[in-house]
């Protein structure tokens, strides 16, 4: 499933977020030389249109993930999980746009192992425009052990893609389906230990 939103749709999904920065990437040729004449072959840079900020170099090949399009997908996905209650979605721009990450919670899942001692299922999906991350998913279990915040992350399944020509998608959601249903193994293996 390749996906790649109308600029409508993304202006939407702006709009259900307003808090959280959205650049605007395009591909431009590379030039060098005292008078850029000559350009730098098979490599392009990302370019934020918003600010007209470099966001990283790349290769021809680079394929742009606009994080509006990973927002929505993601959205799509999970609303078709059912049985899991109310998913609750926090997505945050980071490094002025360089950087993409969506949290996501399922709060009516969380299980007791012991007393004051919870886990709650969370899934993180980062993306990035500078390189630093392929588009990927991580599943797993925050369990909070002290009272100052310290908790310890159990990952159950993770998902990772390169931005290369033909981006494939679909199978995010089934790790998500079967991150959830590792994470209640892994709840009653908890609640042994304990």
């Amino acid at each position: 499933m390749d996906i790649e939103l109308s600029a409508e749709v993304r202006a939407g999904v702006r709009e259900r977020y307003p808090e959280t920065y959205f650049p605007d990437p395009v591909l431009e040729p590379i030039w060098y030389g005292r008078r850029p004449t000559e350009r730098v072959p098979a490599t392009k840079a990302v370019l934020d249109q918003r600010n007209n900020k470099v966001l990283s170099i790349v290769s021809d090949q680079y394929k742009i993930v606009h994080y509006e399009d990973c927002l929505q997908m993601v959205e799509n996905i999970t609303s078709n999980i059912d049985g899991y209650g109310k998913i609750v979605l926090n997505p945050r721009s980071l490094v002025e746009g360089r950087r993409f990450q969506i949290q996501l919670k399922f709060p009516e899942m969380q299980k007791s192992v012991h007393k004051l001692d919870n886990i709650v299922p969370k899934l993180d999906v980062f993306t990035s425009l500078d390189l630093s991350s392929r588009l990927t998913g991580r599943f797993g279990a925050f369990r909070l052990l002290c009272t100052n915040g310290m908790g310890v992350w159990e990952m159950f399944k993770r998902y990772a893609r390169k931005h290369l020509l033909s981006l494939e998608l679909g199978d995010l959601q089934g790790t998500i389906q079967e991150g959830l249903e590792g994470f209640n193994t892994q709840v009653l293996e908890w609640k042994k230990w304990a």
